[in-house]
């Protein structure tokens, strides 16, 4: 009785190619499109994993940078939080600086009190182009004309 259970011969159990256990995540067609960079930002390869839709750049001198859409500002404050949980292993300097994009004038007004710079996204003749975050008053310029690099609202 006791030869019966271990005669039988069991092949050892096959494990599947390490790399076939977590295969790598490849974005879905339907993700969204990253949004564009302010100039003399680099794009990154890294990618947040609880905001996808933040993108990191770094700069000239050497900053970490995340952009994201006014639409994402959540996605913004996450990625912001696990990038200096993980700052040793990113490139760039501590901390990382947000940025937002907006697509009007009146977006850019509402939100330029907040924390990141503003920065607005135009259509330039090669597509969409991003204006310099704005330190002054968007409802008029220093001396009551429109904001030098904004388009008007008039």
């Amino acid at each position: 009785p006791q030869e019966a259970l271990g005669s039988e011969a069991r092949p050892p159990e096959q494990l599947p190619p390490s790399n076939s256990v977590n295969p790598p995540v490849q974005p879905s067609p339907s993700a969204a499109p990253r949004p564009p960079l302010p100039e003399g930002f680099e794009p990154l390869a890294i990618t947040c994993p609880c905001a996808p839709s933040v993108v990191f750049a770094t700069d000239q001198s050497g900053s970490l940078h995340a952009v994201t859409s006014a639409a994402t500002l959540a996605d913004l404050v996450a990625a912001i939080g696990w990038a200096q949980q993980h700052a040793a292993m990113l490139p760039g300097d501590s901390p990382v600086k947000g940025h937002v994009l907006v697509g009007d004038i009146h977006s850019a007004s509402v939100l330029g009190a907040g924390p990141w710079p503003v920065h607005l996204v135009i259509d330039g003749p090669q597509g969409p182009q991003v204006l310099p975050a704005q330190t002054q008053p968007l409802s008029q310029g220093p001396s009551g004309t429109t904001v030098p690099g904004w388009p008007s609202t008039t």
